[in-house]
Formats: C-alpha cells, sequence, structure tokens
C-alpha cells in the first residue's frame, strides 16, 4: 500500500522573434545652397523598404524604394536659412515592424537673397598700352555684398571674346582687377573701343544685376604735330619779320587721341601761356616763339 513520488524538474520556455537589422537610407548629393523652396532628395535603401524624409525633425513625406534600391521624393518643402535633411527606413517583416536608424544629415540652406556689385568702376576709361607707363592698364573695381562666382569678360566691338579678367570664386568685399590691353594670346589689342560684363552669381544661384561699360584703347606713341603761320604783314623766312599787329596762329592735329591743348612761350620756356587763338608780339625786337602741343595721352 505504499507509494511513490516521482519529482521531474519542469524549466519554462519563452518563444521570440529574430528580426533582420534594416540598414540606414543613403541620401544622394545636394547642394549646400538653393535658391527655390522645394527640392527634390533622393537616395537608396533597402529594396521594398518605405522611406521618410525629414526636414529637421518634420516628415517631409514617404516614398517606397523601388527594385533597384532607389528612392526619390519630390517638393520637399524648405525653410529660409539653414535646413537639415534626413531619412528612415521601415520594413514589415510578418508582423514585426523593422525601422532603421537615421541617414547621414545634410544641410542645405535656403538662401534667396541675391549677391548685389556696388560701385563698379573702371579708371581710366581711355588707356594706351604703349609702354610708355602712363595708362598701360587700366583697373576695374566693384565690392560684392556676399561670396560670389564671378566673371568679367572683355568684348570687341564685333562682340568677340577678347580675355576672361575674373572668372573665379571670390569673397565678399572690394576687388580690383587690372586689364593691360591684351588679349588671350597676350598680344595688344588694336585701337578703339572694348565692352566689357560683369557678372556675379552666388552658391544658391542669385545673380546681382549684370554690370557693364566699355572702355576706349589707344595705342599711340606719336606726338600731335604742331604748324604755326603768321597773318597780314610779315615777310622773310629765318627770320621772319613782323609787326606788332602781325597775327601768329597755331594749328595741331593728332591723327590717334586727338589734342588735348595747345601752348606757347615768349620767354624762353620761363612761362607757357595755353594757346587760344592768334596772338600777338607787342613789343618790337628779336624774339623767339617756343609752342607744344599735347595729345589726350599726354
Amino acid at each position: 500500500g505504499n507509494t511513490s513520488v516521482l519529482t521531474v524538474p519542469v524549466t519554462s520556455f519563452s518563444s521570440f522573434a529574430v528580426v533582420e537589422k534594416i540598414l540606414a537610407p543613403v541620401l544622394n548629393s545636394m547642394p549646400s545652397s538653393v535658391n527655390q523652396e522645394a527640392i527634390t532628395v533622393s537616395g537608396s535603401a533597402e529594396i521594398g523598404s518605405e522611406v521618410e524624409v525629414f526636414v529637421g525633425e518634420t516628415s517631409a513625406g514617404k516614398v517606397t524604394a523601388d527594385s533597384a534600391g532607389s528612392f526619390s521624393l519630390e517638393n520637399v518643402a524648405l525653410a529660409k536659412g539653414e535646413n537639415t535633411i534626413k531619412a528612415r527606413a521601415t520594413r514589415w517583416i510578418d508582423t514585426m515592424h523593422n525601422e532603421s536608424p537615421y541617414s547621414d544629415p545634410v544641410t542645405i540652406i535656403l538662401d534667396q537673397a541675391m549677391p548685389q556689385i556696388f560701385s563698379p568702376t573702371v579708371a581710366p576709361k581711355v588707356m594706351s598700352p604703349n609702354g610708355d607707363g602712363k595708362d598701360d592698364e587700366t583697373v576695374f573695381s566693384y565690392t560684392l555684398s556676399k561670396n560670389s562666382n564671378v566673371k568679367l569678360y572683355i568684348y570687341n566691338s564685333d562682340s568677340l571674346l577678347v580675355r576672361k579678367l575674373v572668372d573665379m570664386d571670390q569673397t565678399l568685399g572690394l576687388h580690383q582687377t587690372a586689364w593691360d590691353g591684351k588679349d588671350f594670346g597676350y598680344g595688344l589689342v588694336p585701337g578703339g573701343r572694348y565692352n566689357y560684363i560683369l557678372i556675379a552669381r552666388d552658391a544658391a544661384g542669385n545673380s546681382a544685376p549684370v554690370v557693364t561699360g566699355y572702355v576706349d584703347v589707344i595705342n599711340d606713341v606719336t606726338p600731335p604735330n604742331t604748324v604755326v603761320s603768321f597773318g597780314t604783314g610779315n615777310f622773310g623766312d629765318s627770320p621772319k619779320y613782323i609787326s606788332t599787329s602781325t597775327p601768329i596762329a597755331l594749328t595741331a592735329n593728332d591723327d590717334s587721341s586727338g589734342v588735348k591743348k595747345t601752348s606757347y612761350s615768349l620767354d624762353g620756356g620761363a612761362t607757357w601761356i595755353e594757346y587760344s587763338g592768334p596772338f600777338n608780339i607787342a613789343s618790337v625786337g628779336s624774339k623767339t616763339v617756343l609752342f607744344r602741343s599735347e595729345d589726350n595721352k599726354g
């Protein structure tokens, strides 16, 4: 009638599912600055995963990665200033929701303020690149309101590009660039009028109002020619005999830059009088008349 009791230990088990980790999306490269208020964000993620794009912490929308693992979400709205773009992918496995980490963030600046070109000048407006040390080059000066890509091009009267003086990124502030009157091959350009165009465009694509103007190039190494003539009441040649009422006239010409002024002296060059019309010698005796003319290139 005796009964034995057998004790058997029992171990309980908890069931669980192993969920495969989903990788974070990878965003395609984007410009650091834009001027449009909505952009397209694209990249790659696991095939068939649902990709959610965020601007800051705000969702901009969702899109499904295609059979190649690519995704593209259009009309992602930006706020003025700095925007941080990131994305996260999710995928359902049976009834399990699998969520990836965020992608590496990308910062984009919405910049709609166009650059300004302040105080553009060119001096001198007439240059003579003949190597005489005077007006051999002209200097372009301007001030940028913000960092910009700048182009300063020179064209001849036939609208053909002669020289690219500036074609580079420049920082805000004052800039000066000289032109020596030479073309792409560093040969002196022919005399004539040359037009220039100055363009500034920032990283976001905003452009400043275009600045245009001209520079006159005169290849002038020849001084003016001045001729003296005597009116009524003169005879002889060397020396010339005249009366105190005989008018003396000076005529100057210059085929290049033109005559700037003509002067004469009656005291051996101690003083010079700018010529404005025929003059007389008021006192009798032997006199020497000196005269000279200066062209517009000096």
